[in-house]
Order: C-alpha cells, then sequence, then structure tokens
C-alpha cells in the first residue's frame, strides 16, 4: 500500500505488458503445474511498480525434474532490454536457448508492419542471439498477412512453423475477452514449444526394438 501513491494512470501499453506478464505467470502455474518459489509476488510487484526493473522468477517440477526461469526486462548482452525471458532446463539438458517474448499493444497493424516489427527485433536489437527464439506478444485478431498454417490459429499466430526458422522468431494473439478468443491457448501453445525442448529424445526403432528384446 506504500507503493500506491507512486502508481497513476498507465498507458496501454504498459498495462498489456503487465497484463502478458500475470498471463505468462499463470500458464506457468495453472496449465503446466509449476510451482513458484516463495515470495515471487514481492518480487513481481517490485519489478512493475515505480522505475522498471529487472527480476527472476523461479519455478519447479519436482516431479519431473524440471525448472523454469521467467525473467522480467532481463538485461541482454547487448543492453538491450526485452519485456520477458523464459528458460526451460534439467540436469541432463544443455543450454536448449530461452523464449524472449517482447509485449506490443496495437488497436491496429498494418499490412506487413508485424513482420518488419519482428524482424527489426531480431536483426536490428539482436534479441535473439545465437540461440534464443524470439516472439510478439500482441492483442489483435487476424493479424498474420499471410498465414502458412491452415488451422484455427493460422490467422493469429505464426509459430515460425515454416522452415527454415523452426519456431525460432514469431508472434502471437493475446488478448483478453471476446477478442481473445482462443488466445490463452495461443499462450499455452508457445511455452510448450520451449518446453519440449528439454524433454529427453525419443528411443529410435532400433533403441526400441533392442530395448523390448531384452
Amino acid at each position: 500500500l506504500d507503493e500506491l501513491h507512486r502508481i497513476s494512470i498507465l498507458h496501454a501499453s504498459a498495462v498489456y505488458e503487465r497484463w502478458c506478464l500475470v498471463k505468462i505467470i499463470g500458464t506457468l502455474i495453472k496449465d503446466f503445474d509449476f510451482e513458484p518459489s516463495p515470495g515471487w509476488q514481492e518480487l513481481v510487484f517490485r519489478a512493475v511498480t515505480g522505475r522498471p526493473d529487472s527480476a527472476s522468477l523461479l519455478f519447479n517440477r519436482k516431479d519431473i525434474g524440471i525448472s523454469a526461469i521467467l525473467e522480467i526486462q532481463p538485461v541482454l548482452e547487448n543492453g538491450r532490454r526485452p519485456d520477458f525471458r523464459l528458460r526451460f532446463s534439467n540436469s541432463d539438458s544443455a543450454d536448449v536457448g530461452a523464449i524472449v517474448m517482447d509485449a506490443k499493444f496495437r488497436t491496429r497493424w498494418r499490412r506487413g508492419e508485424l513482420t518488419d516489427l519482428l524482424a527489426e527485433l531480431v536483426d536490428g536489437k539482436g534479441y535473439g542471439g545465437k540461440r534464443d527464439r524470439v516472439f510478439i506478444l500482441q492483442p489483435q485478431a487476424n493479424a498474420v498477412s499471410e498465414p502458412s498454417s491452415p488451422l484455427a490459429w493460422g490467422q493469429h499466430c505464426d509459430y515460425g512453423q515454416e522452415a527454415p526458422t523452426n519456431h525460432r522468431t514469431g508472434s502471437i494473439q493475446l488478448a483478453a475477452g471476446t477478442q481473445g478468443g482462443g488466445a490463452q491457448q495461443n499462450l499455452r501453445r508457445l511455452i510448450a514449444i520451449g518446453l519440449q525442448a528439454v524433454f529427453p529424445q525419443p528411443p529410435s526403432p532400433d533403441e526400441e526394438y533392442n530395448w523390448n528384446s531384452t
């Protein structure tokens, strides 16, 4: 409550960024059963009130030995600060990279504007580095000018599913209410892309045959 006197009317883009943060945390906890470390609420509060500051939230799934670190406004090696960076790991996995997410509030996108903005984040600001995936979170439906998937989300999301990007860059619709439709599922799908990278590879047919033979 002592901080409330510092909170005034926020710009819509700032409100949207904070709302996206809440949705990411909620998805990790409610949909993927990750348990946040004690005191995480205070870390979030400090990160989003007053002067923007970096913070890291730790989540764990002890039953499967996977942890997640959600960074709020992390400082990259080049000094840039995207909104969020989510990294999964387990005791056996090498560095598989993270998902860098930047929230961009728009009421309308001109044709090609979303693609150009993504290219600026990747090539101009170097958000992805060598390993990380880069995705824009935005609230508008039908923002993908050239859908590459016939599925229901194809008009609203681009997961970089076409070669050669291999799910490295893209954008998803994340919005509230009727405007969002299945937008929460869009976020679950994006997080699952990063999560599956730390799962062990399934055995090859030969390995499976040898295992069954023994």
